[in-house]
């Protein structure tokens, strides 16, 4: 299982990366997804990265959108083959 969660705070774009996989390397799929838009890193099991907004001449959510697609790409899941979350339903 792995997750991506993100969030904004003033002029950055913050980005994290959490997996049950012990075999991983959170840090090395981060590098990838955040590659030449900001600065990230970590390990095995967990990574972090930002993304300066103003530098990066991006919205949230253009950014958003591209770091989850890369995220997708890295781990190699059809985005296609997804069903979209309805904040309104339960998981249960």
């Amino acid at each position: 299982h792995w997750t991506l969660a993100w969030g904004t705070h003033q002029e950055r774009m913050y980005f994290s990366i959490r997996t049950d996989d012990e075999r991983a390397d959170a840090g090395a799929v981060m590098q990838k997804m955040i590659a030449g838009l900001g600065l990230g890193g970590g390990h095995g099991m967990r990574a972090g990265g930002a993304i300066d907004l103003t530098a990066s001449g991006r919205k949230p959510d253009e950014l958003s959108e591209l770091m989850l697609e890369r995220f997708l790409q890295e781990l190699g899941v059809d985005q296609k083959s997804m069903l979209p979350f309805d904040e309104g339903s339960s998981l249960d």
